[in-house]
């Protein structure tokens, strides 16, 4: 099936009326299914659009009892939620928990409507002005369009053959690696990706690796060792920063919520907030960076949002991921294009699924 504009747009108008259906009488009360890596973003939005969240439903046993925004967490068993009729689901997947909720005495129709789905039916016209004008090619377009299928049907059975490209952020002809780049890797995990730039490099100039966790960064430092060996480099041609990044200097800690192999951030003043966070403007102030990579957890705004003044005054190029949370695949190219509207845009996809949604921005 080819996911045309026109197919989006008619899906779209078939489920308006069950998304209003579902919002007018939720508004009265529901509860959110999952305290997953978009809940802090889906409840603002939702509370500001006059939803009375009662609860928020999650299967992980650490998770149950806590206070999120003012709103219990607790088991899909617990008895004060077994009578809900209207459930929005705020994970990534959230078919599984639809299949498996249990509904008090087995007879109540529960009405479920994805988070993703809403934002999507609230920010159609942000999305399709993404689309229809930002997009420098047919192919980004026809990504774009499975990144909003993928919304409307929850991320199910999402089958993106023929899409996915290998080499992720150095795909594009745009995003050769030239003599010297200055390359800023956000969210280095055990420094895949740094093994991927020397290999693309030209001639080596200068790479610099952000990672929060402890146990990445040793990882990281190995690589380094054995690269440096291999390729003859001096040992500051690559830089290993343990920090994360964020739109101000300021302290975090890693979530212990998120169960994926990537590194997530908490920022602000919590107990445990001991690791640094940089803004990158400030890190990099009086530097020319080239090529920027950001692929944190849903984090990657704050990031941008902190190198307003490298993107107005040196337009890297930027390979931003776009996937983790729902309002990324608009959000993201808007800010870009806000703060540098010389910024052209294509998008691909690197994986087989949803996952590895890269924006490529030049």
């Amino acid at each position: 099936m080819k996911l045309t504009s026109e197919l989006i747009h008619n899906m779209m108008e078939q489920t308006d009326c069950e998304i209003k259906d579902f919002i007018k009488n939720a508004k009265e009360g529901c509860v959110c299914y999952g305290d997953s890596l978009m809940i802090h973003g889906a409840l603002e939005e939702l509370l500001e659009d006059g939803f009375h969240v009662k609860y928020i439903i999650d299967d992980t046993p650490h998770k149950q009892g806590r206070i999120e925004d003012g709103i219990e967490v607790v088991s899909r068993f617990d008895e004060k939620c077994r009578s809900e009729k209207y459930i929005i689901g705020t994970s990534s997947s959230v078919k599984h928990m639809r299949d498996s909720l249990e509904v008090s005495g087995g007879q109540n129709r529960v009405a479920f409507l994805p988070f993703c789905k809403y934002s999507l039916w609230k920010h159609y016209d942000e999305c399709v002005y993404v689309r229809d004008n930002f997009l420098e090619d047919e192919k980004s377009v026809e990504i774009y369009n499975l990144a909003m299928y993928a919304q409307m049907t929850d991320y199910h059975n999402i089958d993106a053959t023929g899409y996915g490209e290998a080499n992720q952020y150095f795909s594009l002809p745009e995003f050769d690696l030239l003599a010297g780049e200055y390359f800023v890797d956000i969210g280095a995990f055990v420094g895949d990706t740094l093994d991927e730039f020397i290999q693309h490099s030209q001639v080596i100039g200068k790479y610099v690796g952000f990672e929060p966790d402890e146990r990445h960064i040793r990882a990281i430092e190995t690589r380094k060792e054995r690269l440096c060996a291999e390729w003859n480099l001096p040992d500051d041609a690559i830089e290993i920063v343990r920090a994360g990044v964020g739109e101000f200097n300021s302290k975090g800690k890693l979530s212990g919520d998120y169960s994926g192999s990537s590194s997530r951030m908490v920022c602000g003043e919590r107990e445990g907030a001991g690791i640094d966070i940089v803004k990158l403007d400030d890190y990099f102030a009086g530097k020319k960076v080239t090529f920027i990579q950001a692929d944190i957890e849903g984090m990657e705004t704050q990031a941008l949002r902190g190198a307003r003044e490298l993107m107005k005054n040196q337009k890297p190029k930027m390979a931003v991921c776009i996937y983790h949370l729902p309002w990324d695949i608009y959000k993201i190219p808007m800010l870009v294009k806000e703060l540098n509207c010389e910024y052209r845009f294509k998008i691909r996809l690197h994986s087989k699924g949803y996952q590895e949604l890269v924006l490529y921005c030049y």
